[in-house]
């Protein structure tokens, strides 16, 4: 069995000797590789303009939602001098929590 498979062997490096010393066959391969790895270098780069574009669609995203909760923030904050405000100058409750949307308990914590 062993040198059955010795055979065997011995043949196919036999084989791809001729094949490689063919000039023909030596420049089929190099095409078939060279479009190989050029198909691998195009794939690899359309993956690292889409990993790019999402990153900046994230980032616009994370702008958008920051904007928003800052504009949140800040219109939380000018009700809240709004109605400080008014308290301060006796204003009643029950108008302060209908013109700034917040509670009535909020506002008497907050007059305290």
């Amino acid at each position: 069995k062993v040198a059955k498979v010795d055979a065997v062997i011995k043949e196919t490096v036999d084989m791809y000797k001729e094949i490689i010393a063919d000039k023909e066959t030596q420049e089929l391969l190099w095409a078939q590789e060279k479009y190989r790895l050029d198909h691998l270098s195009a794939v690899g780069y359309a993956a690292d303009v889409a990993e790019q574009r999402g990153i900046q669609i994230g980032e616009q995203r994370g702008i958008q939602i920051g904007e928003q909760r800052g504009m949140q923030i800040g219109e939380q904050r000018g009700k809240l001098e709004i109605a400080r405000a008014l308290l301060s100058e006796g204003a009643p409750i029950s108008m302060i929590a209908k013109c700034t949307g917040f509670r009535i308990s909020e506002l008497e914590e907050l007059k305290k």
